[in-house]
């Protein structure tokens, strides 16, 4: 979220940036409420800010940060008191996440072509240029799941 304070009413403007999309959403905008139902605190790098108005729901709260009434500010000196964290830096995984896809492709393929056989007596093959467009279809499918957006809808329509 960012706070927009140099507004013509006098009040700030805020706005959220969804992180998977970098979509940015007003609060005007009705589609807010999918991802962001209430606001219980705020902070940055030098400030943290508790939320005490009555109603923290997204669309009743007022990010009038200066207001004592509104907002609780942590002191700056407890801020600048608190002890580092060293940065930690993730290590790579040990894991072959190809290898992985084509041993679960293999087992999964496997099964299929044995369940075919043995359950309905049918022969199974594989296209692997149709393979590789539902391969797509899926990687926006499961985007459009996390994210509640569309993704390359007019390629995978009837």
């Amino acid at each position: 979220m960012t706070i927009d304070s140099s507004c013509e009413t006098g009040n700030p403007k805020a706005q959220f940036w969804e992180c998977l999309t970098g979509q940015r959403f007003d609060l005007s905008d009705p589609r807010i409420h999918r991802f962001y139902r209430t606001i219980g605190c705020l902070f940055n790098h030098e400030s943290f800010y508790a939320n005490i108005q009555a109603d923290d729901r997204v669309i009743s709260t007022i990010f009038d940060l200066d207001d004592e009434t509104l907002w609780k500010a942590m002191s700056g000196k407890m801020i600048s008191d608190l002890e580092t964290v060293p940065k930690a830096s993730l290590m790579p995984s040990k894991i072959d996440i190809y290898d992985e896809q084509k041993t679960l492709e293999k087992v999964l393929k496997e099964k299929i072509v044995a369940y075919r056989a043995n359950e309905v007596q049918a022969n199974t093959t594989w296209d692997s240029t149709l393979g590789y467009l539902l391969n797509q279809a899926l990687v926006s499918y499961e985007m459009q799941k996390l994210s509640n957006q569309k993704f390359s809808e007019e390629e995978f329509r009837n």
